[in-house]
């Protein structure tokens, strides 16, 4: 961090249109930002004072129950005498100790400062901060719609969380890091599940998540933390779309070559598939034609050394054409070929025999 941010507020975003590997086709701004070292007012407790209690996981430290902010040094405090949740009302020192302030040693060759295993809070901060950051699109986004809050867990990255997004107009996205801290406490006072609350309709369903453990399901919690509907009409009407595949004739099988050498070749197996979008009610969609192929050695697109290393099976698409043609089983083996082609580019794959001949990639940094 440079020295023009210690201490002070700041402001600082991101470009995302210029990052790469980013999907940002059809949106005008995509920028994120952070507002940082902003003052919390805690108006409470700067008139009442703090609420010290006892926090932690398997060790135990002192915060304030009503703002979250803790002294400084936090303490580290005897988990066989102190619970979590427990009112702290022993000792605070009226400065950080000295051990914690002197700078370590460890570069100079010097043993560093000696930690306690158990010792008692500091003085409370003065001036304590937290980040509000977020993230706005104009443009395309995901879905339909979708309105969120999410309230973090103690151990979460963001005290609250939340977004609005209304596809195609555009997206915002808020966090907090330390402003909500009182919600949190009350509302998920011990764990590391962050709980969900949000609406969205996507692919022609509406979700609901009311009070919903972000990223962890259990069929165990209540059904109405989380379900969904179905909410297009012609679903509704119709029935849903669903894609059926039908096998045209036997296995057909050919030899991939790959363009290495003539001892980089694969024997695989072919099955023409027709597949067709079709609704209960109501004309069905235009047949496709696929080619699903199978491999009973695999063909490897990784490094030897890695596990599982070959692919030994997948799907590519012909064309009404090439199966009238009857050309179909030479047009899907060199589709193959190009597939495993990419995967080994991507990977960086060169066959075990050829290692010894291959020049060095190109350096285009």
């Amino acid at each position: 961090m440079s020295k023009e941010h210690e201490g002070g507020l700041y402001f600082h975003s991101l470009n995302n249109l210029e990052r790469e590997g980013r999907s940002t086709r059809g949106q005008l701004f995509n920028r994120s930002f952070w507002l940082n070292r902003v003052p919390r007012l805690m108006l409470l407790c700067r008139l009442l004072g703090h609420v010290p209690v006892v926090n932690g996981h398997s060790s135990r430290w002192v915060c304030c129950d009503r703002c979250g902010v803790r002294p400084n040094p936090q303490g580290s405090l005897d988990p066989a005498r102190w619970s979590i949740g427990q009112p702290y009302n022993n000792e605070f020192t009226a400065e950080p100790p000295e051990w914690l302030t002197q700078p370590t040693r460890s570069r100079l060759g010097e043993p560093g400062p000696v930690f306690p295993e158990h010792y008692p809070p500091g003085p409370w901060p003065e001036r304590p901060t937290g980040t509000v950051g977020g993230q706005l699109v104009l443009g395309k986004t995901f879905g339909v719609f979708s309105v969120q809050v999410t309230i973090g867990s103690a151990g979460s990255e963001h005290t609250l969380a939340g977004h609005v997004s209304i596809n195609p107009l555009g997206a915002l996205y808020l966090h907090t890091e330390g402003f909500g801290t009182w919600v949190q406490r009350r509302l998920i006072p011990t764990g590391y599940d962050d709980r969900v609350i949000g609406l969205s309709v996507h692919d022609g369903r509406v979700r609901w998540s009311l009070w919903e453990r972000e990223g962890h399901w259990s069929s165990e919690q209540p059904k109405w933390w989380e379900g969904s509907f179905r909410c297009d009409p012609r679903d509704l009407l119709l029935g849903p779309l669903k894609w059926e595949r039908e096998n045209i004739g036997g296995p057909v099988p050919v030899v991939v070559r790959m363009p290495y050498s003539d001892e980089d070749t694969y024997k695989v197996e072919l099955q023409l598939q027709q597949a067709q979008r079709r609704r209960k009610r109501g004309r069905p969609g235009e047949p496709e034609w696929w080619v699903d192929w199978r491999s009973k050695k695999g063909i490897p697109v990784r490094r030897h050394d890695w596990k599982g290393n070959e692919v030994l099976g997948s799907t590519v698409r012909v064309t009404r054409q090439d199966v009238t043609s009857g050309l179909w089983p030479m047009v899907a083996a060199a589709k193959i070929a190009e597939h495993m082609m990419e995967s080994r580019v991507h990977h960086g794959y060169t066959p075990l025999h050829l290692e010894d001949d291959v020049e060095p990639a190109m350096d285009l940094g």
